[in-house]
């Protein structure tokens, strides 16, 4: 039985026990994209893309960024037909072929440790739910630190653990009193590691960050749990109105209780 967990020190929720790395390096690299249909992964973020891509270019002029976990390379594509020079970084052999054949994207298939950019490389980094992912988010962050010049700019979103606890409680609570199926699925969230606003803004500092700046991320256009359960179109409206709810819970607690953190920070001086 997997169970999540919270270190006491910086508040890190993950999964105990964990998959072996060795699983997760063959998940990633032969299954995660094989059978994705892009066209869908496409529709699905270019929104979100394109809110990411404005926020990133109010915060800097030099356009030089690496994509950290690009997938099939629509950010990257996106960034550079706004004037982008982008590099991305992905294990997916799937992903990798459809961004180099179809895209053609410059993506280099390694993890980032064994990347070889020099240091300084990049004005931005990017990763849309990787962090989370990652066998050791910590190391990872060492590993982009060096690669981002001084004063550049790491951008991403994580699932915010806040949330997705307390809604696989409350989806358990009801389940409990039979008001929904015990075996119904549930449109929540839990990757190998788990972040809320003080866990990242913890890791990021430790890290060399600075500026550290969360908010909820606006979602995906159509989170496949939800198709499931309520069609494409209940889902778009569902998943709408839930980022504006978060949006005015935000403005009048101060808390970040989206699904999804959007979190932007720079590498010090």
């Amino acid at each position: 039985m997997t169970d999540l967990v919270r270190c006491q020190i910086c508040g890190l929720a993950y999964l105990n026990p964990r998959p072996s790395l060795s699983h997760e390096k063959t998940f990633y690299e032969k299954e995660y994209f094989e059978r994705a249909d892009f066209r869908e992964w496409k529709d699905n973020r270019t929104r979100f893309f394109q809110f990411a891509l404005n926020k990133i270019e109010a915060s800097i002029s030099e356009r030089k960024l690496l994509d950290v976990g690009c997938g099939g390379g629509f950010f990257l594509d996106l960034a550079r037909s706004h004037g982008w020079e982008v590099t991305g970084i992905e294990l997916s052999e799937a992903a990798i072929r459809h961004a180099r054949e179809s895209l053609d994207l410059s993506v280099i298939q390694a993890e980032l440790k064994n990347s070889h950019f020099p240091p300084n490389e990049f004005s931005v980094v990017t990763l849309w739910n990787v962090l989370d992912q990652m066998w050791d988010p910590a190391e990872q962050l060492e590993e982009i630190f060096q690669v981002i010049k001084p004063g550049g700019l790491l951008v991403l979103r994580v699932s915010n653990a806040t949330f997705h606890l307390g809604l696989h409680r409350f989806l358990g609570f009801l389940k409990s009193v039979y008001l929904i199926p015990r075996d119904q699925r549930e449109p929540t969230v839990f990757h190998l590691c788990m972040f809320d606003t003080v866990s990242i803004k913890h890791f990021l500092q430790t890290k060399g960050f600075t500026e550290t700046k969360i908010s909820n991320s606006p979602l995906d256009a159509e989170p496949q749990v939800l198709v499931a359960l309520l069609g494409p179109t209940g889902s778009r409206i569902v998943t709408r109105l839930c980022y504006a709810l978060a949006k005015v819970l935000h403005r009048i607690t101060g808390k970040v209780l989206g699904p999804s953190l959007f979190v932007t920070t720079r590498k010090s001086l």
